[in-house]
């Protein structure tokens, strides 16, 4: 899935462990209760995605929570990126 576009798309509730999404645009994503697990983020624009009690390992987690693009809130759930996340400020 590297480089990979998936602007707006809904993964809401699935399995989606192991992807490396490397350079993928996922701005607007609703990944809300997805799992995440063992899935990686490196250099993806995620803004304005949700990540709403997401299952994603703590390494992920903290990885993601560095990236600059993780901001902004999601355009139709208006869930904050960042605080989906559980990103210290």
């Amino acid at each position: 899935m590297e480089d990979s576009r998936f602007d707006g798309a809904n993964f809401k509730a699935a399995v989606v462990d192991r992807v490396t999404f490397k350079r993928s645009d996922l701005r607007n994503v609703n990944f809300a209760a997805a799992v995440l697990s063992g899935s990686t983020f490196e250099d993806a624009n995620v803004e304005n995605t949700d990540f709403s009690d997401v299952v994603i390992g703590d390494f992920e987690q903290r990885s993601l929570c560095k990236n600059p693009t993780l901001k902004g809130s999601h355009p139709k759930t208006g869930v904050d990126t960042r605080e989906s996340l559980g990103c210290r400020s």
